[in-house]
């Protein structure tokens, strides 16, 4: 059994079907202070990753083969209600967004984008979830 001492760094696992996506996203990550727990490919992964760490965050592609992100954040949403999901995806137009948004994701942040803004949801999210507040989701 893994246990994991909060002191402060935010836990994120990150989900993206292109592995050098996945790879550089991560190692931007944790240049910048958060946790990179893990990597998954695909929407199953992402359930299977949330359920096995519990981390703060899961960041969250929404366009991978078998199953994709509207598959992940159901599932994850499903077993944990109050988890914290951020959809970084390309191609995604203001219906999905909607779709999203009433599905129960805490962020759409769109590619590209610039990692520190991606790095600002991270906290002000994390700060909310802190202090019991309840937000409207970010859209970057």
């Amino acid at each position: 059994m893994i246990l994991y001492l909060r002191i402060g760094m935010i836990r994120v696992v990150v989900i993206e079907d292109d592995h050098d996506g996945a790879e550089v996203l991560a190692e931007c990550l944790r240049i910048k202070g958060i946790d990179v727990l893990e990597k998954g490919y695909n929407g199953l992964e992402a359930v299977q990753l949330y359920k096995k760490l519990k981390p703060d965050f899961v960041l969250l592609d929404m366009l991978m083969p078998f199953y994709d992100g509207f598959y992940g954040l159901r599932k994850i949403l499903e077993f944990d209600p109050k988890a914290k999901v951020i959809i970084v995806s390309a191609s995604i137009d203001q219906d999905e967004k909607e779709k999203l948004t009433k599905l129960g994701a805490s962020a759409i942040v769109s590619k590209p984008y610039e990692i520190d803004a991606l790095i600002g949801a991270l906290h002000t999210i994390n700060k909310e979830k802190e202090n019991n507040l309840k937000t409207r989701p970010i859209i970057i």
